[in-house]
């Protein structure tokens, strides 16, 4: 398979051809680049298009959920302790736990850093 069928391959997940292209340019360029494909349908048949123009491919694929309540409660915290002490907003946590709300990737990784190391968190929090 050719770059260009390669690109229309990213073009069919929901990109525009020519991100698509600089995004090919860039994996032959500079050894790689990142895309967020809005529709991917077949995560195995896009990997080998790509493979067959050459190009290595790493997919992952966003959490559907996280559940904040569950970490909140495996360090044995209240909802305000929580909050004061890794600087949540005390609302937002609660509309994370009731559901009303969903965290974003950016508050999720966050809340996946609190997991792995949550004292280190706290500690640089309250040193700041």
């Amino acid at each position: 398979m050719t770059a260009s069928k390669a690109a229309l391959a990213l073009v069919e997940c929901g990109i525009s051809l020519l991100k698509a292209k600089r995004a090919i340019e860039a994996v032959f360029d500079e050894g790689e680049a990142t895309l967020i494909l809005p529709k991917v349908g077949s995560k195995h048949e896009l990997a080998s298009a790509l493979r067959d123009a050459g190009i290595d491919a790493f997919m992952m694929t966003p959490p559907k959920s996280y559940s904040v309540k569950n970490l909140r409660r495996r360090l044995k915290l209240t909802q305000e302790e929580f909050a004061v002490i890794y600087g949540v907003d005390l609302r937002t946590l609660q509309n994370y736990e009731s559901g009303t709300r969903k965290p974003d990737r950016t508050a999720i990784g966050y809340f996946k850093l609190i997991e792995k190391a949550p004292e280190a968190v706290k500690q640089l929090r309250l040193s700041a």
